[in-house]
């Protein structure tokens, strides 16, 4: 029951090069109620020059799943599931930045 959830939530159009974990979670939490725990279940070891290390250029080079995420995050608003207008406003800021890169982007690369 819950790999078709999952499958459904990490269907990310363009085979992008990062997609932020949030999208999946947030996908998630606009249909279904998540409960989530305060146990480990893993621990990651961070890496220098890793993902994480290089996270503001990945986000700027792959915009797409952003934009994503911040629309996804601006439904739930507009459905219920989230109550924060500072969380509502930090969204559509994530929606018109990352959608501008993305255009942006997508233009540079019609263009060369």
């Amino acid at each position: 029951m819950l790999r078709p959830l999952l499958l459904a939530a990490m269907d990310v159009p363009g085979r992008p090069c990062r997609v932020p974990t949030s999208l999946y979670w947030t996908r998630l939490a606009c249909s279904h109620d998540i409960l989530c725990r305060n146990v480990t279940i893993g621990r990651k070891s961070y890496l220098a020059g890793g993902m994480s290390d290089r996270i503001a250029v990945l986000k700027a080079a792959n915009p797409q799943p952003m934009y994503l995420l911040a629309r996804a995050r601006v439904a739930a608003f507009a459905a219920g599931r989230y109550r924060s207008p500072g969380f509502l406003l930090r969204s559509l800021a994530g929606v018109a930045l990352h959608g501008a890169r993305a255009v942006l982007g997508g233009a540079r690369r019609q263009g060369s």
